[in-house]
């Protein structure tokens, strides 16, 4: 048996180079404005977010604690001390009554709170 071989190379002519870019795909100015209206943008909404967080308006979402209304009598948080790692004090008022909560990652503990004569109110953070 006798094979015939014929060589592709001479019967498939060779392509051409394929022409690479040699200018940019997006001009400097263009993605500079770019980078610089994205900061912007996302500077603005981390700034709204905190602004919704430090006003508590985040919180229906943020599936924070609520202190819902007993009997049309609503409780506010009027001062947060953080203790320690795991403890933190809360003072819960309404119209009438206060009280001192202190809270712990094992413990609780609830006491009413009377007023000291010439004692103002503190707002803590």
């Amino acid at each position: 048996m006798n094979a015939i071989v014929a060589p592709f190379a001479a019967v498939v002519p060779a392509a051409a180079d394929i022409p690479y870019r040699t200018n940019a795909a997006v001009p400097a100015g263009s993605l500079a404005w770019a980078v610089l209206v994205t900061l912007l943008v996302l500077g603005a909404i981390i700034g709204g977010l905190l602004l919704a967080r430090r006003y508590g308006w985040l919180r229906f979402w943020a599936g924070g604690p609520r202190i819902a209304p007993q009997d049309g009598v609503f409780w506010k948080v009027t001062t947060r001390v953080r203790l320690s790692a795991t403890t933190r004090a809360y003072v819960l008022e309404n119209k009438e009554e206060s009280y001192l909560v202190i809270e712990s990652s094992q413990h609780l503990a609830i006491r009413p709170r009377t007023k000291v004569a010439g004692e103002g109110h503190v707002h803590g953070g």
